[in-house]
């Protein structure tokens, strides 16, 4: 299979596929990136039993079958690296300023989604933040990925040492079960406080259909977008934030150069994007 990696043909039919991918997932492999993209891909080619990476972009372009492929196809070239408490300031800033203060600017049900959530690390450190502030209340915590294979591991909720390394001690004891194996269970009292959905981010009618949200995190995914597309979603989530909420992203990522509709702030270390209150 590895010569398909090098020929001039693998290439134009991997370029047809990076295109394909992107237009459905967002998701863009450079020209240098080609042959990564091939390695994701080729144990696929191999197990449905097709002979080139252009057979594999008419299957996913044309046959009945499709449907069935894109979600394996998405669970391949996903990159699912999270644990618990990363980047745990974002967290703790919104436990303790950012729903308080749009809470008490604008009452009501307070949301918050976190889209791209792979395997829940982040939703669930959510909920644990929050339960650690006394006052508290309840708080509807969306969590969405485009793999539906890392979904259910979070529905399950079972995690390695590796995932819980970072974590408080006590925290490990109050809200987790230990199961043979080092492995961790999240209690219910924390599991039930989420729900889990599979979402496309560049399906802006599924978007649009999402209630508005008083923090929003998207963290370390639009490094995988063109600036385009990122213009594109920021706009979109930008929307679905209420008066004064918030759209949080990862520590490494900037949208200022992508003319946000959105105010930016620096809170505490967090650089954080709010929608005007007055809006």
């Amino acid at each position: 299979m590895n010569p398909l990696l090098t020929t001039p043909a693998a290439r134009q039919s991997l370029g047809l596929l990076r295109d394909l991918i992107e237009e459905e997932t967002g998701n863009y492999y450079s020209d240098e990136n080609l042959e990564l993209l091939g390695m994701k891909l080729e144990n696929r080619v191999v197990e449905l039993g097709l002979q080139t990476f252009l057979d594999y972009y008419y299957l996913l372009r044309y046959d009945p079958a499709r449907a069935e492929e894109w979600p394996l196809l998405e669970s391949a070239i996903t990159v699912n690296e999270t644990y618990f408490w990363r980047e745990s300031a974002a967290l703790e800033l919104t436990a303790r300023q950012l729903l308080p203060e749009i809470q008490q600017r604008l009452p009501g049900h307070p949301r918050i989604w976190h889209a791209a959530c792979a395997s829940g690390e982040e939703a669930y450190s959510m909920v644990m933040c929050l339960k650690q502030q006394a006052t508290s209340g309840p708080v509807d915590i969306l969590a969405t990925d485009l793999d539906q294979r890392v979904l259910e591991a979070a529905r399950q909720g079972i995690y390695r040492q590796r995932s819980v390394r970072l974590l408080p001690p006590q925290w490990l004891e109050r809200y987790f079960e230990e199961l043979p194996g080092e492995r961790w269970q999240v209690k219910p009292q924390v599991a039930g406080r989420v729900s889990f959905r599979r979402l496309n981010l560049i399906d802006g009618q599924e978007l649009d259909r999402l209630p508005q949200f008083d923090v929003i995190f998207c963290r370390n995914v639009m490094i995988y977008f063109r600036a385009a597309r990122i213009t594109q979603l920021v706009a979109r989530l930008a929307r679905r934030l209420r008066p004064g909420g918030c759209l949080i992203v990862g520590a490494s990522e900037s949208l200022l150069r992508f003319a946000p509709p959105l105010d930016f702030q620096e809170r505490n270390g967090v650089v954080v994007y709010q929608r005007p209150f007055d809006e």
